[in-house]
Formats: structure tokens, C-alpha cells, sequence
């Protein structure tokens, strides 16, 4: 379930906004339709480096690699100091699985700009996939160094000091990924086996029971069918295999958020944010569940309520283009056109620079 489209109609449908629109279509996987938008703002401004990598981003997704491959070069010839062609040239390496050359790609692009955390992500990915264990954690380092709160980077971190065998650092990183999400299996997993190693069997133990308590396979089966039961319209099955699992599981999150998003879904937005705020005391640093959150209030018109609860969000991860953008769209909707612009720009900014899975 989701929470709803991102609002697009604040800033209007003249060119100067076909840019944006074609970001949040393309986030809402609309691909055809955000390549529509960027073709239009191409005829008001046909250089503009950063439609031409929406288009990029598109024939990515649609796979026709040498058209990508042709407007990154274009895209060079135009600003050669920008990265961000270069991180998608490796997109684009990475995806035909060529993870050598893919690596060549991040590395120009980090020469341009070290920060660019995508770029330090997928070259540690790259050497990951290559084993090149240490060249990965090096990489991997750089990039939770430039955003601590990603969670799947310490993840990897951990993984590529584990299979190096450097086990303390594999469980300080791994460590800090529960920190941040404590109801991932693959961690507790990947830090029993570093226990394992050192010979700390009752912690490797809790780690391989926690595994499987904090995500049994069979609950995210239910988690979908209830789903299912809903779109279906069977709503009172559907919230019994909810209320069921809350009972087997108190203490995983994923319930109440699958409750909050039942109740947005139905126009019970008052009961949707009491969930949320359930799932929040299990995890309270679930960025996807104060953009819930914030939905839900937006939807009651309480916009000061949605705009703190996006800026929560923002404390934990400040370089998710999501949130920046809908907070963007809130202050629109309080007529605040300077601070939504900034947002907006800087939301816009990190979208180019994601990587692509």
C-alpha cells in the first residue's frame, strides 16, 4: 500500500515545472510519462544537463543502454566536470554486468566529487561482487562516512569486513546498522557468524534466534496476503490476519505500519497516525514511518504536524530526495515559495545522483 502520489499541482504545468514533474512521475515509476515531461522541458532549454539525465534514467530502466550510454556522453560534452554522468555511465555498466568497468565509471565520477555517496556505495558493491574485499570496505567506509544514517551501507560494510575476516569491525559496523533498523535478519545473521568466529557462542546464539524472531518468513506472507484480502476488498479478514500477528509478534513494527497504511487507505487518518506512532516506539528511527506519518497529517489539513514530522524524518536521513521534496510540497501549501524552492532544488539534486537497482 502507499500513501498516496506526491502533490504536483502546486507548481503548475508551465515548462520551468516540467522538470520537477518529470522526477516525481519517474519516481512513481511512470516512466513514459516522465520522459514526456523531460522532452518538454528539453524544447524550452534542449542543453539542460539535468533533463537530459532523467532521459538517461529512462532508457536505463528500459534497458536501451547505448541510447543512456550516447546522452551521458552528450551530457560530458556539455558540463565535463560533472559527476553525475559518470555515476550513470556505471549504472549502466553495473546493470549489463560488467561490475570492472562499472567500477572505472564510479571512480571518474569520485574524482569530480568524493561526496557523492551513490558513487561510493556502488564502487564498494562493485569490489563486493568482485570479492575484492578490502577495496569494497574502503569504498563502503567513504560511504557511511558521507551518510551515516543509510542503513544498507553499514549492512554491506559489515559483510565486507566479515568475508575479510576482520570480525570486530565487521560487528562495529554491523552494530550500527541495528541501530538504525533493528528488524533486519541478514544483520543479526552476518554478526552471529562474526561471533561465531571469535568463539562467543551465546552471543552467536541470540543473534541466529533474533534472526529469526524479528522477521519469520511466514509473517511477511501474512503481511502480504492481508494486503491482498484489502485490495480485494475483504476488509474484516484482512485486519483479523493484522491483528493476529500483532498478537504473535508485539514487537515488530511492520504490523502497525501495514495497520497505518489500512487505516490511510480506508480515510480513517486520525487511527492511521495512531499506528504510526506504534510502529514508532518499536523503531524510532523509521524514516519510511514518519513520511507516513506526515501524510496522514497532511490529509487532516494539519500541516504544521506533517511539516515536524517530515523534518523528523529529515534529522535521521537528510539525504533522502523523498523527503526533501515533500517537504517542499508542504511549505507550498502554507504559500512559503522561497523555502518550498529550496527543498525542492536540493530534493531534486539528490534524485539525479541516486543509484539505480
Amino acid at each position: 500500500m502507499s500513501s498516496g502520489p506526491l502533490q504536483l499541482k502546486y507548481l503548475g504545468t508551465n515548462e520551468s515545472s516540467s522538470l520537477y514533474i518529470a522526477n516525481q512521475l519517474f519516481k512513481a515509476r511512470l516512466w513514459e510519462e516522465a520522459n514526456g515531461y523531460a522532452d518538454r522541458y528539453l524544447e524550452f532549454k534542449p542543453n539542460s544537463p539535468t533533463a537530459l539525465l532523467v532521459k538517461v534514467r529512462y532508457y536505463l530502466v528500459q534497458k536501451e543502454f547505448e541510447v543512456a550510454i550516447d546522452l551521458c556522453n552528450k551530457i560530458i560534452e556539455l558540463n565535463e566536470c560533472s559527476a553525475l554522468p559518470y555515476l550513470h555511465l556505471g549504472h549502466i555498466a553495473f546493470a549489463e554486468g560488467n561490475e570492472e568497468h562499472a567500477a572505472k565509471c564510479y571512480e571518474q565520477a569520485l574524482q569530480l566529487d568524493s561526496q557523492l555517496f551513490p558513487g561510493q556505495f556502488m564502487l564498494g558493491i562493485c569490489h563486493h561482487k568482485q570479492k575484492n574485499w578490502r577495496d569494497a570496505a574502503n569504498a563502503l567506509t567513504n560511504a557511511v562516512e558521507i551518510n551515516p544514517s543509510q542503513v544498507l551501507g553499514w549492512i554491506s560494510l559489515g559483510v565486507a569486513y566479515s568475508e575479510a575476516y576482520y570480525n570486530e569491525l565487521a560487528i562495529e559496523a554491523l552494530e550500527s546498522a541495528l541501530e538504525l533498523n533493528a528488524y533486519i535478519p541478514h544483520t543479526y545473521y552476518h554478526l552471529g557468524r562474526c561471533y561465531m568466529r571469535i568463539g562467543d557462542l551465546p552471543k552467536t546464539e541470540e543473534c541466529f534466534e533474533k534472526a529469526e524472531s524479528c522477521n519469520p518468513k511466514d509473517a511477511f506472507i501474512e503481511l502480504k496476503r492481508s494486503q491482498m484480502l484489502f485490495e480485494e476488498g475483504k476488509y474484516s479478514r484482512a485486519e483479523d490476519i493484522l491483528n493476529e500477528l500483532k498478537h504473535r509478534y508485539p514487537e515488530w513494527p511492520m504490523v502497525d505500519l501495514h495497520k497505518g497504511e489500512w487505516y490511510y487507505e480506508q480515510g480513517e487518518y486520525q487511527l492511521a497516525i495512531d499506528e504510526y506512532r506504534k510502529a514508532l516506539e518499536a523503531n524510532p528511527s523509521s524514516t519510511e514511518t514518519y513520511y507516513k506519518l506526515s501524510k496522514a497529517y497532511e490529509a487532516l489539513g494539519q500541516l504544521d504536524d506533517a511539516i515536524e514530522e517530515i523534518r523528523e524524518a529529515l534529522r535521521y536521513a537528510p539525504h533522502i530526495e523523498l523527503l526533501d521534496v515533500a517537504l517542499a510540497n508542504l511549505l507550498a501549501k502554507q504559500n512559503h515559495w522561497d523555502k518550498a524552492e529550496e527543498y525542492y532544488q536540493k530534493g531534486l539534486s539528490q534524485d539525479l545522483g541516486e543509484s539505480q537497482s
